[in-house]
């Protein structure tokens, strides 16, 4: 019977150790979890400001774009008439030919005029 109580005593060391060394498992990988539940939640959050400084710059990209089309528009349009000139005050139906319209306003300004 002593044997046999002392084979007992021995098994529930033996369990009090491992279950001793269990916890101590479990409580560690339950400090894991809280870890990768904390950085889970810090990159859902980082996730969420990226998406909204995307979605920002996007808006601001499309903006910037719409801007210069309508600034490159703008100097094209510019820069079209440059060598253009407008004449008002000529009726439209006294000249047969713009070129002839032309000569004769320069003439009449004393603007000295070469055609080819």
């Amino acid at each position: 019977m002593k044997a046999t109580v002392a084979s007992i005593l021995s098994e529930n060391k033996q369990l009090k150790k491992e279950l001793t060394e269990l916890k101590a498992s479990v409580e560690l990988k339950d400090k894991e979890l809280c870890n990768l539940k904390t950085k889970l939640s810090h990159t859902t959050m980082s996730k969420t400001q990226l998406k909204t400084e995307l979605n920002s710059t996007t808006t601001l990209l499309h903006s910037t774009k719409k801007n210069l089309e309508d600034h490159t528009i703008d100097n094209l349009e510019q820069y079209m008439g440059k060598n253009s000139l407008e004449f008002h005050g000529v009726p439209e139906r006294v000249y047969e030919t713009t070129e002839e319209a032309v000569l004769k306003i320069a003439e009449a300004l004393y603007v000295k005029f070469h055609t080819n």
